[in-house]
């Protein structure tokens, strides 16, 4: 089996625009985002448009357990990877009291604890024989302490520190 370049948030903005360069550069794709109907659409075109290998798998990146099953997919198929972009990120702005506790969670557990256990799933299962290429889709705000977008800015920064250390 050929490996792939994985992508979270493949089917956002930005998502999209890393898929279309990676796309083209003739890299089979593995993506994953929320809304599994603009995944599969998305994943259709580029393989029309570039004529290359792309998987999909929807997943909310915020809950465990549908994390643990896109885990679960990707072992029981033998995907391998030979790099992965973290693009799937968060942020309810505002001020802080004005968050409600599931916001804050929402944004810890989509923007440190997916990232993360992404990059755990995807590394554990990388193809040996390529250079493995990580990309983490950051945030000025990971440099600067924001009033009004504090528990991004620290989620972002949390992600900053451990990707300089991995």
């Amino acid at each position: 089996m050929n490996s792939f370049l994985c992508i979270t948030g493949a089917a956002g903005s930005l998502g999209k625009a890393m898929a279309v360069e990676c796309a083209h550069r003739g890299w089979n794709l593995f993506l994953t985002d929320i809304c599994e109907e603009r995944l599969d659409a998305f994943a259709a075109g580029l393989r029309a448009a570039y004529g290359i290998r792309v998987k999909t798998h929807a997943c909310d990146m915020i809950d465990a357990g549908s994390r643990d099953r896109l885990f679960a997919y990707m072992e029981e198929r033998g995907f391998r990877f030979f790099g992965l972009i973290n693009v799937a990120g968060i942020d309810y702005e505002g001020p802080f009291l004005e968050k409600t506790r599931e916001q804050v969670r929402s944004v810890l557990r989509l923007n440190i604890e997916g990232t993360l256990e992404m990059t755990h799933a995807v590394l554990s299962r990388r193809d040996a024989q390529k250079p493995f290429r990580l990309i983490t889709v950051g945030s000025l705000a990971s440099f600067y302490p924001m009033p009004l977008k504090a528990t991004y800015a620290a989620s972002k920064r949390f992600l900053l520190d451990f990707f300089t250390a991995l």
